[in-house]
């Protein structure tokens, strides 16, 4: 284990550590993100069901709802790449 520089500077390893902790938080944050939105999806299409929309039109909007989940979902959570 690398030990800090003494005038305080950050070493590989302390960015290496920091990168690993962020990419950990945006996967358990893109978790949490589908979680929510899989259980709002689940909450239209049981109130479609019960507004007798057919069950055809209830699949395409889960279909619909599910892509743009996952399109916001990765573009909420994702990191950009540090400059070069």
């Amino acid at each position: 284990m690398a030990m800090p520089s003494v005038r305080g500077e950050p070493t590989v390893f302390d960015v290496q550590h920091i990168k690993e902790g962020l990419r950990r938080r945006s996967n358990v944050s893109f978790g949490l993100y589908m979680i929510g939105y899989i259980v709002l999806v689940a909450g239209l299409a049981i109130a479609a069901h019960l507004l007798h929309v057919p069950p055809r039109w209830i699949g395409v909007g889960i279909i619909c709802m599910m892509g743009l989940g996952i399109l916001t979902g990765v573009t909420t959570t994702r990191h950009r790449d540090p400059p070069t």
